[in-house]
């Protein structure tokens, strides 16, 4: 799925001209690439808005979706197994149409699940629930494009934070249990605030693997997944924020 990034001029260094025309080449590849994966990624998070909204406007689809909380679980179920299949099976990734089905069952159940968990914030805080799922969404929108333009323009190489990253997720994950067992506001917001962090510093990880001119990159077959990663990323980091702010501005009736 990830490869390391080539010397062209190297392997081209008996004809400077092949090899000056092959990296043009392996650069307009690569931002084919990237207009591919931020136009998938773009119908997915259009998809989850509308769902979303939809949930807003329709009080009956939003009572429908938290009276049936066993959907809301057989859809993660199904969700988490299409994510799976993707990022772990190359034939499932790589062949058309089987990986834009799959991808699309996945965007349909994470918008189920996005657009359930704004039910719970329209009804179970009817005063501003609202109003916090918008504010929400207006600072994932600019955090995400803040830490894209920082992916792309700074030097640091943060696809090479691989194992940082794994590490503060086991340490999160540690911190989650916890939450479980304590049943602690306190140490319930420093998790939930410590995934928005992660899932900000995962963001820019995948955008440079996307970008192909660090230590490592996804391969240009490879934009299902890419837009699965992305996506992921801002989904979740709207998902902590909502939860963040509802903890703390939130008005029950």
């Amino acid at each position: 799925m990830y490869q390391q990034n080539l010397n062209t001029f190297e392997i081209d260094q008996d004809d400077g001209q092949i090899g000056y025309k092959s990296l043009l080449n392996d650069e307009n590849i690569r931002i084919q690439f990237i207009r591919k994966v931020y136009l998938i990624l773009s119908f997915q998070l259009l998809f989850t808005t509308i769902f979303c909204t939809f949930s807003y406007f329709s009080t009956g689809f939003a009572i429908y979706q938290l009276q049936n909380t066993w959907l809301f679980y057989l859809l993660l179920i199904v969700g988490l197994i299409c994510e799976i299949s993707i990022i772990c099976c190359k034939n499932v990734s790589r062949k058309v149409p089987n990986n834009y089905i799959i991808l699309g069952i996945f965007t349909f159940c994470e918008s189920w699940i996005v657009s359930y968990s704004c039910s719970i914030a329209y009804l179970v805080y009817p005063e501003n629930g609202g109003q916090l799922v918008l504010i929400a969404a207006v600072l994932t929108l600019a955090i995400t494009i803040s830490l894209t333009l920082y992916a792309f323009t700074t030097k640091t190489d943060i696809t090479m934070a691989g194992g940082s990253l794994f590490i503060f997720s086991s340490v999160l994950l540690v911190l989650g249990l916890f939450c479980f067992i304590f049943n602690s506001k306190i140490i319930y917001m420093i998790y939930v605030a410590g995934l928005a962090i992660m899932y900000g510093f995962y963001l820019i990880y995948d955008t440079q693997l996307l970008m192909g001119n660090k230590e490592y990159s996804y391969s240009i077959d490879d934009y299902v997944v890419a837009a699965l990663q992305i996506y992921i990323d801002i989904i979740m980091l709207f998902l902590q924020l909502l939860q963040l702010l509802l903890e703390l501005f939130g008005k029950k009736e």
